[in-house]
């Protein structure tokens, strides 16, 4: 009965990356070797228990669009009283949630190392906050307890920013960090650009030396002013030959050079049902470009105390790029920093799926009104989601 008979609207959330265990059993993994995923001609539908064989098993009917497709010779087998004589081995034709081993076919290019960029505002009003010795300790604890994503493989980079932008040089052969500073107001100035971006593994030392100095080496800053729009492009001139998963803080106001960026001021009461709207479309249209790199930005924004944020203007970042966007108003160390690390070193550490894409399929007499959540519909397609970074938590 679909939904026109019903009468009744349906809602699905899905994870596409939760537990991978299911009454204590793990996902089964299939894989064709060689030859093509057995997908559905017409929709594109993977085989699945909810299939139908018939002509003596020589084709199979699609449950979502009920297209006829013939069985290739590799995929063949004898029907007996309508079921294939090897189901037992077929675990894609048994469970509704299998992995497929992905051939080449499904690829853009090899798998990418997972990386990680951290971004930091060192500001006056952002150390005032007194967040930055709290994800820093966080980040060298997940370090310490080899809790951080992807094993020796691990890439990870760091940027500071006030009204500069701030690169780190942690090529594994240095004694000690070195800081580069882009003066020249120039978002596409890339210092050493094969050495910021480093193996966690190989340059651990450094690492661990660079988030210890960090909470202590901007401590007598004077600078208010912070320069947003040169970090994001600066951002995804560091990441977009390999992806990244960025985590973004930021607690100042957005540098005056760039007045169509500044923070809304608060409205009158009649006024705020407009505080939910984006009022510039700047950041929607980087994020949009990052998301084509497979960069996924988590924001974290900290304001102070009778500090208002434009925060739908804000969350454009990680709205269309697969992110999550935490907002800490009036943002006290030691009232919020037990939740704030919390939040942090959860979404550093889960389990990850990096550039990934997602589509929901349903069945005659259904229709798919709308998708809610964080993701950018990609190009050329009014159904295909681009996940870059696709996590345990994420929902759809």
């Amino acid at each position: 009965m679909g939904q026109k008979e019903s009468g009744v609207p349906i809602g699905v959330s899905i994870n596409y990356y939760g537990d991978p265990y299911f009454d204590g059993e793990p996902i089964p993994t299939i894989s064709f070797g060689s030859n093509p995923i057995v997908r559905c001609k017409d929709c594109r539908a993977y085989v699945n228990p909810f299939i139908r064989f018939t002509d003596g098993g020589t084709r199979w009917i699609c449950n979502f669009c009920s297209c006829f497709n013939n069985v290739d010779n590799y995929y063949y087998s004898p029907l007996t009283s309508g079921v294939r004589n090897d189901i037992e081995e077929r675990k894609e034709l048994q469970y509704g949630s299998v992995d497929y081993v992905a051939s080449a076919d499904y690829m853009n290019r090899p798998p990418m190392a997972p990386t990680f960029l951290f971004v930091f505002d060192v500001s006056k009003n952002a150390l005032d906050t007194g967040y930055l010795p709290i994800v820093t300790a966080s980040i060298l604890k997940a370090i310490e307890a080899n809790a951080v994503p992807g094993g020796d493989r691990t890439v990870v980079g760091f940027l500071t920013y006030d009204d500069k932008v701030h690169y780190y040089n942690l090529k594994s052969t240095l004694k000690q960090p070195q800081m580069i500073v882009n003066t020249d107001d120039d978002p596409d100035f890339l210092p050493l650009p094969e050495d910021l971006m480093v193996n966690l593994a190989d340059s651990k030392e450094l690492i661990t030396e660079l988030l210890n100095q960090l909470p202590v080496m901007f401590s007598d800053s004077t600078e208010y002013d912070t320069n947003l729009d040169h970090v994001v492009k600066s951002i995804g001139i560091l990441t977009k030959v390999t992806g990244a998963k960025v985590f973004l803080f930021e607690s100042s106001p957005i540098s005056s050079k760039f007045p169509h960026l500044q923070v809304t001021q608060k409205p009158g009461v009649k006024d705020r049902p407009e505080l939910i709207k984006s009022t510039a479309s700047l950041f929607k249209n980087y994020a949009v470009e990052l998301s084509h790199y497979y960069v996924s930005i988590d924001q974290f924004v900290l304001s102070g105390h009778n500090t208002f944020k434009n925060t739908a203007t804000l969350s454009d970042l990680s709205r269309y790029t697969n992110g999550r966007f935490y907002y800490y108003p009036k943002f006290n160390s030691y009232l919020h920093g037990i939740n704030f690390d919390q939040e942090f070193y959860t979404a550093f550490t889960c389990k990850s799926a990096w550039e990934a894409v997602g589509r929901i399929r349903v069945s005659g007499g259904y229709r798919q009104i709308s998708t809610l959540g964080n993701y950018l519909v990609k190009a050329r397609t009014n159904d295909l989601l681009s996940l870059p970074v696709c996590d345990e938590h994420r929902i759809v």
